[in-house]
C-alpha cells in the first residue's frame, strides 16, 4: 500500500527485511553481510532514525516559532 504523503507500509517482517537488504545494497553493503542482519537490529536502527527525524522536525518547529516571535 502506498500513500504519497507517508510513503508505503511494509506489512510483514519479511517485507521489512527485504526492504532493509535493498537499502543496504543501495548504500554499497555486500548482500552477504546484509543477510547476517537480524530483525532486532533493523528495528533498533529504524527507531533511532525515526527519533532523529522527529527531533529535526521539532527543532524546525521551534525555530519557526522563535522567528515568528522575533519578527
Amino acid at each position: 500500500m502506498c500513500d504519497p504523503k507517508k510513503g508505503f507500509k511494509l506489512k510483514t517482517p519479511q517485507e521489512t527485511l527485504m526492504w532493509w537488504r535493498f537499502m543496504c545494497f543501495e548504500k554499497g553493503i555486500c548482500p552477504r553481510d546484509a543477510r547476517k542482519t537480524y530483525m532486532k537490529d533493523i528495528r533498533e536502527i529504524l527507531e533511532i532514525k525515526n527519533a532523529i527525524s522527529e527531533k529535526q522536525i521539532r527543532q524546525q518547529q521551534i525555530e519557526k516559532m522563535m522567528n515568528n516571535i522575533r519578527g
